[in-house]
């Protein structure tokens, strides 16, 4: 899910469909669970709290946005790859923490994803006034962020916001729409997808 919006933001962002830098790279900053890597390692049910760090998605900006399948596969084994490497536990992963940040800062316009996981189930939070009717994480309005968090109707569903300009949006909607055409033509699970 995380790579077929990040091809689709990275399609509508501005002077996409123009000649790409040939060395430019498109970068995704994601949230990760890292008590993995904790030493000596933590059980997730005896653990409260958080540990979580960021981990970089990178990718040939050519080959990210790209049409079709070779679009999607450069997108998702970019996000694999990040995900695999920071929740895997490497010491001197956190050596290298300050060189990422600083391609991804010199690199342009890049996607961030905010909010929480799915995992915290934000709808069966109860303060005293009932369930949430909807949660929206409202800072991803002025970062340009990607808010995920959990479905509240369905059980494992995922909701998805993201802010942008109108004309982008409108790019950004059609290159959804298409992605999710394409993967439901190879999947039935995609079907279920909507694009609203």
């Amino acid at each position: 899910m995380l790579a077929v919006i990040w091809q689709c933001f990275n399609r509508a962002t501005p002077g996409s469909d123009a000649q790409p830098d040939r060395n430019g790279r498109a970068h995704l900053i994601i949230p990760v669970d890292l008590r993995t890597r904790m030493e000596p390692r933590v059980p997730d049910s005896k653990y409260f709290g958080n540990c979580v760090g960021l981990c970089f998605a990178s990718a040939p900006k050519k080959d990210l946005i790209a049409i079709g399948v070779d679009g999607l596969i450069a997108a998702c084994s970019a996000v694999a790859a990040a995900i695999d490497g920071a929740t895997s536990y490497d010491p001197d992963s956190w050596n290298r923490y300050g060189e990422r940040v600083i391609e991804v800062f010199k690199d342009g316009p890049f996607l961030s994803v905010a909010g929480s996981s799915p995992r915290f189930r934000v709808y069966d939070v109860d303060f005293g006034f009932g369930r949430p009717a909807k949660v929206d994480i409202v800072s991803a309005a002025k970062t340009g962020a990607l808010a995920v968090a959990e479905g509240r109707v369905d059980p494992g569903s995922i909701v998805v916001g993201i802010v942008l300009p109108l004309e982008q949006m409108e790019r950004f909607h059609k290159c959804f729409v298409d992605a999710v055409a394409w993967l439901s033509s190879y999947s039935p699970l995609v079907s279920d997808i909507s694009a609203s």
